[in-house]
C-alpha cells in the first residue's frame, strides 16, 4: 500500500502547482460498504469536509470564496 500511496503524491504533486493542504477526515461506518470500500457518493462530502476547512483557513487574506462546481471523474 505504501508504493501506492507514493505514486499517488508523485501523480498529484507534478500535475498540481504550489502546497497541499490537508484536512484529517474519520471515516465513518455508514461510510463503507461490506468490503470497507469507500461509497463513491461520500467522496463529495469529504470534499465539502475540506473546503469549508480550507474557506475557514483563507477567509480573512481573500474574503468569501463560492464554490460553484464540484466534478468528480472516476476511473477503473
Amino acid at each position: 500500500m505504501k508504493d501506492d500511496e507514493d505514486d499517488m503524491t508523485d501523480k498529484q504533486t507534478s500535475a498540481t502547482p504550489g502546497r497541499f493542504i490537508t484536512t484529517p477526515i474519520q471515516a465513518r461506518f455508514v461510510d463503507t460498504d461490506a468490503l470497507g470500500h469507500v461509497n463513491n457518493a461520500v467522496l463529495v462530502s469529504y470534499t465539502e469536509i475540506g473546503r469549508v476547512d480550507l474557506f475557514n483557513r483563507v477567509r480573512q487574506r481573500m474574503g468569501n470564496l463560492i464554490l460553484a462546481r464540484v466534478a468528480i471523474d472516476f476511473e477503473r
